[in-house]
């Protein structure tokens, strides 16, 4: 049996170890169109700012480590053409421009996102940096140089992140973004300036609810939400926007798409023997089942580790792994300097958009006891519905967050309710918690909102 994979990066990777580990005969070729190895793009950020020394240490396998597994990664070679009846496709190998041939019988699309230029006026005309590979570091790495003004646009996960990198390097980051906090998609107004004021503590100037009228060279012109124009000179240009899913390849195989590629709880398109796994895939909010994507690298490797069991359920006619790792939750997490942020489920944004009525609590609480002198603020707010069931979780702060990110991910999973959760036993040491956990009393404060809000319904 021959499975072809379509890209080399988490996805496609992490499906080929399954399958090895799972049948040492089974062909695997993988297929990619970059030059590198699979390498983690979420450490480029610490990559660039000179944390992490060397590139070769986020190339997580060597030559030899495929060799060894027997694992066919074909570099530098891109897909041309696909004839799903004969089960066959077409790629030109760049090394040396030929074309070759080969027949699957399991093709596996982990083709990943693409890059579009945004419809800034005057972009196209500028020369700007991107950060989504090695060698967009090893480029931005040889033109920085400490006090010169860069100019970053998108204040996402990548954004913030690639701010944190350039600050350590020593430059003047001006950040611009066009909703109306920092990282919009993943937290709420309230933990956002949070981050917002600790990035503005480290002399980054933050634009939001600014529109981009027009880039010139070393300029860029704004109108923020008080409709005041604004300029704002750069050295560099770096652009943190722009990403989206690359559907181009299901398309043109006339696979079901919608936000996504399509697919079945075992990870199947809407053609026969053609899946997908990682960012080109269409996942299912775990909270309210509507359609999402779900980019993140935990999510890929779940859907490997599905796909590769339900192939050989196929191979060996057994059933199928009934986990559905494509209902998502998206949990995040990420940091500046050394605070820490992190979410899961809704946020209050997604709820009012969508009209899902809701309780929230922001608490401010100590992440020891608040005697100990190495205590330091954490800030949470909870979401439940109206039934009192937890639906969405933002943490920010400096010690322990991403314990506590998953403990509420857990309790979402498991469809807990405010007064289920808040009878959680936890532990204490006032040198490492406190004793009222920080959780804990903001779903007893969001309770209390939920109890008072149905009382006056």
């Amino acid at each position: 049996m021959r499975v072809v994979i379509i890209g080399g990066g988490t996805a496609g990777s992490e499906l080929a170890w399954r399958l090895r580990r799972q049948d040492k005969d089974i062909e695997i070729i993988i297929l990619e169109k970059g030059k590198y190895r699979q390498y983690s793009p979420c450490a480029l950020p610490y990559l660039l700012s000179g944390k992490i020394k060397k590139a070769e240490d986020i190339v997580l396998f060597s030559d030899d480590y495929y060799t060894y597994n027997n694992i066919d990664l074909r570099l530098n070679s891109e897909l041309k053409s696909v004839d799903t009846k004969k089960k066959s496709l077409q790629y030109i190998d760049k090394n040396n421009n030929s074309f070759k041939n080969i027949s699957y019988d399991y093709l596996v699309l982990a083709t990943g996102l693409k890059f579009k230029l945004p419809a800034i006026p005057g972009l196209k005309d500028q020369d700007f940096y991107t950060l989504k590979s090695l060698d967009d570091v090893k480029k931005i790495k040889k033109v920085v140089k400490k006090n010169k003004k860069a100019l970053i646009i998108g204040a996402g996960y990548v954004g913030v992140e690639l701010t944190d990198a350039l600050n350590e390097l020593g430059l003047k980051v001006n950040l611009v973004e066009s909703q109306a906090s920092v990282l919009p998609t993943t937290l709420d107004k309230k933990i956002a300036n949070v981050v917002k004021k600790e990035m503005e503590a480290q002399k980054i100037n933050i634009s939001v609810n600014s529109k981009i009228e027009k880039i010139t060279k070393k300029q860029i012109f704004l109108k923020d939400d008080s409709l005041e124009n604004k300029k704002i000179a750069y050295d560099h240009l770096f652009l943190a926007c722009g990403l989206s899913t690359d559907l181009f390849l299901a398309k043109d195989l006339g696979l079901r798409v919608d936000k996504g590629v399509v697919v079945n709880n075992n990870m199947q398109t809407s053609k026969q023997d053609i899946y997908a796994v990682g960012d080109i895939v269409e996942s299912i909010n775990l909270v309210d089942n509507k359609k999402t994507l779900s980019q993140l690298a935990t999510t890929a490797v779940s859907q490997a580790k599905v796909l590769a069991q339900n192939i050989f359920a196929d191979k060996e006619k057994k059933e199928k792994l009934k986990i559905n790792r494509n209902k998502v939750l998206n949990s995040s997490v990420s940091k500046f300097d050394n605070l820490i942020f992190a979410s899961c489920g809704l946020t209050s944004n997604y709820c009012q958009k969508n009209n899902i009525k809701t309780a929230v609590a922001f608490y401010k609480a100590k992440d020891k006891a608040e005697y100990h002198p190495d205590a330091k603020d954490m800030f949470v707010y909870l979401i439940s519905d109206l039934k009192g069931k937890i639906i969405g979780c933002q943490i920010a702060g400096y010690n322990e967050v991403v314990g506590r990110l998953n403990m509420i991910s857990l309790a979402i999973q498991q469809g807990l309710s405010l007064k289920e959760f808040i009878n959680t036993e936890t532990c204490y040491n006032p040198a490492l918690l406190p004793i009222f956990d920080p959780l804990i009393m903001a779903a007893e404060i969001c309770l209390k909102k939920l109890k008072a809000k149905n009382a006056k319904t």
